[in-house]
């Protein structure tokens, strides 16, 4: 007799149930029909997969224990028959869109590979004209470059369609559960343990020497003479590359005595990349010697740093971090600022403090609220549970406020101690700073320094990961709201950005706006009402007009890690630095009082 689970009885026993569930069958099935009916039943589905009788309540219950724990832990009171309607329409949609997947990806193949034909005729009729210009040629060239990584782009896409084909009891669950998860936001995730294993293991082989390289001619794929180093990552990740002394400029002319002119930048790259502790014999031409440098680079593994840190012009401390992930982002970011410290001659010789939280997606609250007590000098009270401290106090010097949909869940203060010595703090974001550097950056900007840069993600919740029912998978669950700051009478737990971001101080309008952000996500937590108010921008730092020589610049301004001149962080050195527009043009920037545009 089958499990039913539409009586308050029945979810009861399944949220108590310790069941031993017997293996699943994961089969696939080459000859289901098209389509199944939008009335049939989780069962009915299972079935039509090939899923056993035997198996059928495992599974079912596997799906429903899963659902409870959502509808339990999720930010807003969920019932469960909704729940139960999109894990079945999950579980449909999978059965009866891979027919329509292998059809819009066989096109696009298709229409891809045309593209590629009709420009290699094009090509063949330019070659047979003499008189033919030659950037023609080159712009030609890249197009079908671009236009065979594109075919490729749509042929791995068509395997992955084909695969998609392939459907299993497993296969089934998971796509029902993570139906479930996001449709009530686009944070609550399920990660099914099905083992998606390639048919060969990893290899070894493509290690390369850390070095970011770039064309030296017109073509932005094709090498006239050979590759030029545009940059070898940054020192603190301590590259073969840098070992090795290359240099940003250096270009490589012969691999292993193999020339690199008329190749294309992906094949000399293959041609450096090989196996781990060999080595490739690099010809280097450098500006200011007079014969080529051969460079013997030793080819090892390497890893960026999650947080590095440089001087910039002169005394400026310039820290970046990756993300939040790592337990130990505060205690490198403060072995950071006392390095920079000693470097320079102690706390007084800093002139302040630049912090890059730039395309950093978060990770952990508590990375980001152990980072906030780094650069906050926090007020001496007793912070022992159950201490009689005045609710005024405790709100004064709360950072970060946690709250579910039952209320306040958890403070944290800020401590006493800022390593900076009260100096000037800049925190640079953009639009892929999200969640936790948010939690940083907003905490920074209510307390203690300026952000630069433009509206952050705005990711104004956080979630929970743990195993999922009966260890079917990993689960990541939506708890709650976070606040920064004290907070007042209308919103007494402080400022959520949830679909707003947060706002700069200092807008920089050259920086790339990004397609995506929290408010354009489906489903999207709506903003809480006691959100608070938002910090509005008070002042633009734009690129000047007209020329500016970046090789004459101050080349501690350029990123180690692209090659390139790093606008974004001269704006943070100027907000630090100076009130003065004759030294503006130095910095390749131009700062003003902002006006908000229509």
């Amino acid at each position: 007799m089958k499990l039913s689970f539409n009586s308050p009885f029945a979810r009861a026993f399944v949220l108590s149930a310790g069941v031993a569930l017997a293996p699943l069958a994961s089969l696939a099935q080459d000859n289901l029909p098209e389509a199944i009916s939008e009335t049939s039943s989780m069962e009915d589905m299972l079935l039509h997969v090939g899923t056993a009788e035997e198996n059928i309540d495992s599974a079912i219950l596997i799906v429903m224990e899963n659902l409870f724990r959502l509808s339990r832990w999720h930010i807003s009171p969920v019932e469960m028959e909704p729940l139960e309607e999109k894990a079945l329409e999950g579980m449909r949609l999978r059965i009866n869109d891979r027919a329509e997947k292998l059809t819009e990806a066989q096109d696009a193949l298709a229409e891809a590979q045309g593209e590629l034909t009709t420009l290699q005729e094009q090509l063949a009729a330019l070659s047979s004209n003499d008189n033919a210009d030659q950037q023609e040629r080159v712009t030609l060239d890249d197009q079908i470059i671009e236009s065979r990584l594109n075919v490729e782009h749509f042929r791995k896409r068509l395997t992955a369609a084909e695969a998609y084909q392939e459907i299993s009891t497993e296969i089934l669950i998971e796509a029902g559960i993570n139906h479930a998860f996001h449709a009530l936001d686009p944070h609550s995730d399920f990660y099914a343990p099905i083992e998606r294993a390639a048919s060969e293991g990893p290899s070894d082989h493509g290690i390369g020497i850390g070095a970011l390289l770039t064309p030296d001619g017109a073509s932005k794929y094709r090498l006239e003479n050979g590759a030029i180093i545009r940059s070898v990552l940054d020192p603190a990740d301590n590259t073969p590359a840098f070992k090795a002394k290359l240099q940003r400029g250096d270009l490589i002319t012969h691999v292993d005595g193999e020339p690199l002119a008329g190749m294309l930048i992906t094949d000399a790259v293959d041609l450096i990349k090989g196996f781990p502790s060999t080595f490739v014999n690099l010809t280097v031409v450098r500006e200011g010697e007079e014969n080529p440098l051969n460079v013997r680079v030793s080819r090892q593994p390497f890893a960026s740093k999650n947080v590095t840190y440089r001087i910039v012009d002169g005394d400026v401390a310039y820290i970046h971090i990756n993300g939040f992930m790592e337990d130990t982002v505060n205690e490198d970011v403060a072995a950071a600022i006392r390095k920079v410290q000693e470097a320079l001659g102690g706390v007084d010789n800093v002139a302040g403090y630049i912090v890059s939280v730039r395309d950093n997606g978060g990770g952990l609250v508590t990375e980001a609220v152990d980072l906030n007590n780094v650069f906050i000098d926090g007020a001496e009270f007793d912070r022992g549970y159950g201490a009689d401290t005045p609710e005024s106090v405790l709100r004064a010097n709360t950072a970060v406020t946690t709250r579910d949909r039952d209320g306040l869940l958890d403070r944290h203060y800020t401590e006493p101690g800022d390593l900076t010595g009260g100096k000037p703090l800049v925190v640079l974001i953009n639009g892929g700073s999200a969640s936790a550097s948010e939690i940083f950056a907003g905490t920074m900007q209510e307390y203690r320094g300026e952000i630069v840069g433009i509206t952050s993600f705005g990711k104004g919740s956080f979630q929970r990961f743990g195993t999922a029912s009966n260890g079917f998978g990993k689960e990541k669950i939506t708890l709650g709201y976070y606040y920064f700051g004290p907070g007042d009478e209308n919103s007494p737990y402080g400022k959520n950005i949830n679909n707003v971001g947060i706002v700069p101080d200092v807008y920089t309008p050259f920086v790339q706006t990004y397609s995506d952000s929290e408010a354009g996500l489906a489903n999207t937590m709506a903003t809480p009402e006691d959100a608070g108010e938002t910090t509005e921008t008070t002042f633009t730092c734009d690129t000047i007009s007209g020329e500016f020589n970046i090789a004459q610049a101050d080349q501690s301004f350029i990123d180690p890690r692209t090659g390139e001149y790093d606008y974004q962080l001269a704006c943070g050195v100027f907000t630090i630095k100076y009130n003065s527009p004759t030294a503006e043009s130095a910095y390749g920037i131009n700062f003003k009082d902002f006006v908000p545009q229509p």
